[in-house]
C-alpha cells in the first residue's frame, strides 16, 4: 500500500496491490507457473484551472478555477475569505482559492482497478526437446469523475467518463537441441504467438443539476444534457509464426537463421 499527497493541497495518490507467484512440479517432465497482480488506484485532483464561473455558460465552463493557477493570477491577498454572513467571498470570480479548493465545492479524481495474469506450462519430454505454451491476460478498468458545485460555477455540473481495456495473449513455442557430435551445437526455437484487444468507454456531462450529493447519479436530475458518448473501439489483433536457428562450433563460430510471419487486423 502506497499513499502520496501533492504539493497543491486536496491532492492525493493511493495505491494498493497484491501479487502472487507460483510454481507446480506435478512431474518431472511438467512444469507449471503462474504470476497474477491485482492493482487498485485513487488519484484524487486539486483545483489547478484558471477562468471565470459567473459568465461563460456551457461545457468549455468546467468550474475549474482555483489552485496555483489561480493564485499566480488573480488571487490577491488583499481579498478576503469570508464575507460579513460568514459565506465565501466572490465565489465565481475565481480569486477566492479557498473557496475553489473547498472539497464540498469540487472533487474529481481517478479510479483504476488493474489485473494482470499468465498461465505458463513446459512439458520436456526428453532432454532435447521441451514444449512450453503461455496464456496473458490484462484487463483495466477505469473511472474519471469531475463534480462542482453552484458554490463556484453558475450552476452544479458533473462528467464521468467510464472505461474497460482487454488485453489477452497467448504463445505457444518449442525448442529443440539434438545432440551432435562433440564440439558442434545446434538450437531450433519454433512456434507462435498472438494477441487480442478491445476497449470500451462512456463519457457523458450534466450541468443544472440538483441536490446535495457529488455523485454522477445527480445526472437524471440534470436540465442539460452537455455531452454523451458511447463507443466501442475496433477490436485488433494480430498473430505471429516464428522460426529461429542458432548453431555454433567450438564457441568460436557462430551461425544463425531467423523468418517470422505477422499478421494484424489493422491492415485487414
Amino acid at each position: 500500500y502506497w499513499k502520496e499527497s501533492g504539493t497543491i493541497k486536496n491532492q492525493m495518490l493511493q495505491r494498493a496491490s497484491i501479487r502472487s507467484n507460483l510454481n507446480f512440479q506435478p512431474a518431472s517432465a511438467v512444469r507449471i507457473s503462474s504470476r497474477m497482480n491485482y492493482v487498485v488506484l485513487q488519484n484524487t485532483f486539486a483545483q489547478t484551472g484558471f477562468g471565470d464561473n459567473g459568465e461563460s455558460l456551457g461545457r468549455g465552463n468546467r468550474g475549474a478555477t482555483g489552485g496555483w493557477a489561480q493564485a499566480n493570477q488573480r488571487a490577491l491577498p488583499i481579498i478576503p475569505v469570508l464575507d460579513s454572513a460568514g459565506s465565501y467571498f466572490d465565489p465565481l470570480r475565481g480569486r477566492n482559492i479557498a473557496a475553489g479548493n473547498d472539497p464540498a465545492n469540487f472533487n474529481s479524481g481517478q479510479q483504476q482497478y488493474r489485473f494482470l495474469g499468465s498461465l505458463s506450462v513446459e512439458y520436456t519430454p526428453f532432454a532435447a526437446l521441451s514444449v512450453k505454451g503461455e496464456a496473458g491476460a490484462d484487463f483495466v478498468n477505469a473511472r474519471n469523475y469531475y463534480w462542482v458545485s453552484d458554490v463556484i460555477r453558475y450552476n452544479r455540473y458533473a462528467s464521468e467518463t467510464n472505461s474497460a481495456i482487454r488485453n489477452l495473449t497467448g504463445t505457444a513455442y518449442a525448442t529443440w537441441k539434438p545432440n551432435l557430435t562433440q564440439g558442434h551445437r545446434l538450437t531450433t526455437v519454433a512456434g507462435a504467438e498472438w494477441q487480442q484487444s478491445t476497449h470500451r468507454r462512456q463519457t457523458y456531462a450534466f450541468e443544472g443539476l440538483v441536490g446535495s450529493q457529488q455523485e454522477i447519479g445527480e445526472i437524471a436530475s440534470g436540465e442539460q444534457m452537455l455531452v454523451a458518448v458511447g463507443g466501442i473501439f475496433p477490436d485488433q489483433g494480430f498473430v505471429s509464426f516464428f522460426m529461429r536457428n542458432h548453431y555454433d562450433f567450438e564457441k568460436k563460430y557462430f551461425l544463425s537463421a531467423s523468418i517470422r510471419r505477422d499478421g494484424s487486423s489493422v491492415f485487414a
